[in-house]
């Protein structure tokens, strides 16, 4: 369940990009790459104060590869001190995970399908250059 919901995860943002750049691929325009404002990246956006992001937000921020491997150093951390406390921190970590993983995934691919995001995000980030 863990690696579905993980594969799901990946290929929302696979697809996403692939879409990006079979639109740039198909189209004959020129296009000005527009990122953040002043032409410069803006930082990823925080922590939302409401609504369904509230909750989801750091759940999707624990199924992240690097918050994965960092907790798989600590539970192999705590496998080198004798007793079973290893044990029962890996069954929850990782049933926790197999539950989390793939709701997240379908939750975000169907918002991705609602929301027209890639559509959506290709507009804001690429402007057609003028011909003038």
């Amino acid at each position: 369940m863990i690696a579905t919901g993980w594969t799901l995860l990946g290929l929302n943002n696979d697809c996403r990009y692939k879409a990006f750049f079979q639109r740039l691929k198909a189209s004959q325009r020129e296009y000005r790459v527009k990122g953040g404002s002043g032409d410069r990246p803006a930082p990823a956006p925080g922590w939302p104060k409401r609504g369904l992001g509230m909750l989801s937000w750091p759940l999707f921020k624990l199924c992240e590869p690097h918050v994965v491997l960092m907790s798989l150093t600590i539970l192999a951390v705590i496998a080198c001190f004798p007793g079973h406390a290893w044990s029962w921190a890996w069954q929850a970590y990782a049933g926790s995970l197999a539950f989390l993983s793939p709701g997240l995934a379908l939750l975000r691919l169907t918002r991705t399908i609602q929301r027209d995001r890639p559509s959506s995000e290709f507009e804001r980030w690429f402007q057609v250059v003028d011909p003038d």
